[in-house]
């Protein structure tokens, strides 16, 4: 019987994919309409000395774990970091990003926060990470950091009480919902393309995640969850940070009703993911409230200046649902990731189209952010077929455009996507992506789903372990 549901199974995914395939092929969503301005912006900005800082800075993205280990002990590290801050500098780089390296279980490593007050104790602790700030703003760069504010770790202590019952103070932190008899509350998919719903048997309800079950949505729909959270970011500022970068931000918000989202015959995801699987996950995945919430975390921000601080968030969507994101281009997030050109074709025509419509859905005020490779996408020159002339004029192409630029770590010496197999991965999504598979299937997984092929440790010189460690 197993053996039949098994075949089934693979059946059943084998159809879903040509059908998927069919109606991508045949039924691809329409381009959104560009706006009447089509030219380039140039000539509209301000003078380079009235800029804003982060409207004509270059971006410089910092993994800890795989950056310079100072201890020996394989895992980057904060005192490493300081010890390479000069590099950065000497690259001409004005402003670095870094994953987090907050308290973590790492089953996402650091996408996962079970602490957003401390650094793990992998990567340092309070006294570094102030003068990781202290070292940074030296050299006259700014410091970003990245915050996951739609989920935390299940061991987050607010999780951990959350799920106890359905009475404690934190019971209501999280998105709980009860079940239809045996089945979830809705039909709702996460990033896996299953449910999003897991059950909980100590409060005998279901909560919601996005994204992996160990990683449960908070409820911003609470205020004490908001409020919270808005404490947070005001600590880091207090403390000095720059700026934030904003982990899946798009996600935050869910309808408050929970109705069911509307089937659509596209099955594969496009390059905005909000339809996969025959589902159009309008109800989850970009709805409205998460536009206003970037115009109220605008106005925190708002309130630190000289120097003002920013945020870029990682979102997805057509143009018209990004710019939204951005408000006027004064009241909402600074920057957004464009992430359609990082998905590029090595054409002339892909790049001046996408070009031409980045100039015109973003004319000034807004700013393109042009970004080709990070911890999650495999490395530039690997798509590039290891064509060093071609990762050249890709560099040149980025960082001459109007917009601001960002580079992850080991682009600039042409670092190679990683041949790291699936059996041998840390990375949780193959893991679960394999579960979901028949055992003869699993094997068939390509190594492209791995993200930690693209952050192997950084390659510092020809020593033993290239001078990581």
């Amino acid at each position: 019987m197993k053996a039949f549901k098994r075949i089934l199974l693979f059946t059943g995914i084998i159809v879903f994919l040509f059908l998927g395939i069919l109606a991508y092929s045949n039924l691809r969503d329409a381009s959104p309409p560009l706006p009447e301005v089509v030219g380039p912006s140039y000539g509209n900005e301000p003078d380079y000395q009235q800029r804003q800082w982060w409207e004509s800075t270059a971006v410089y993205q910092v993994y800890p774990r795989s950056f310079q280990d100072s201890d020996g002990d394989g895992i980057g590290d904060i005192p490493g970091i300081i010890s390479r801050l000069d590099y950065i500098k000497g690259l001409g780089f004005e402003t670095i990003w870094f994953s987090p390296f907050f308290k973590s279980p790492h089953r996402d490593f650091g996408y996962d926060v079970s602490d957003y007050y401390r650094a793990d104790p992998e990567y340092g602790d309070s006294v570094l990470i102030d003068s990781l700030i202290r070292e940074i703003h030296r050299r006259d760069m700014k410091v970003v950091f990245d915050m996951v504010l739609n989920h935390t770790s299940d061991q987050h202590p607010w999780f951990v009480e959350s799920r106890s019952s359905r009475d404690n103070p934190q019971s209501d932190w999280y998105v709980w919902r009860d079940g239809q008899d045996s089945e979830p509350p809705n039909n709702w998919i996460n990033a896996l393309t299953r449910s999003g719903w897991n059950y909980e048997p100590q409060r005998e309800q279901w909560y919601y995640s996005a994204f992996l079950s160990f990683q449960p949505d908070l409820n911003w729909r609470n205020p004490d969850v908001k409020a919270a959270m808005f404490d947070m970011l005001r600590y880091w500022l207090d403390r000095g940070v720059d700026g934030f970068r904003l982990d899946i931000f798009n996600f935050i918000y869910e309808d408050e009703q929970f109705q069911d989202n509307p089937w659509t015959l596209r099955i594969l995801p496009g390059r905005d993911f909000t339809k996969v699987k025959g589902q159009n996950r309008v109800h989850n995945v970009n709805h409205p409230d998460n536009f206003t919430l970037a115009q109220e975390m605008r106005s925190l921000l708002d309130e630190y200046g000289h120097p003002h601080r920013f945020m870029v968030g990682e979102v997805f969507g057509n143009h018209h649902t990004l710019k939204q994101f951005l408000g006027t281009g004064r009241d909402g997030l600074n920057l957004v990731f464009l992430f359609d050109i990082s998905d590029f074709e090595w054409e002339a025509r892909f790049f001046r189209e996408q070009i031409r419509t980045f100039e015109a859905f973003y004319p000034y005020p807004y700013q393109p952010v042009y970004v080709f490779s990070n911890h999650d996408r495999p490395r530039s020159i690997s798509r590039l077929g290891n064509d060093l002339q071609k990762a050249r004029l890709l560099a040149l192409l980025q960082y001459t455009l109007r917009g601001v630029p960002f580079t992850y770590q080991g682009e600039e010496i042409g670092m190679h996507t990683g041949n790291i197999p699936i059996a041998q991965a840390k990375d949780p999504l193959p893991a679960a992506i394999a579960e979901m598979l028949p055992g003869i299937m699993r094997n068939a997984i390509p190594v492209s789903l791995n993200r930690d092929n693209c952050r192997t440790p950084m390659q510092w010189d020809g020593t033993v372990h290239a001078g990581f460690t």
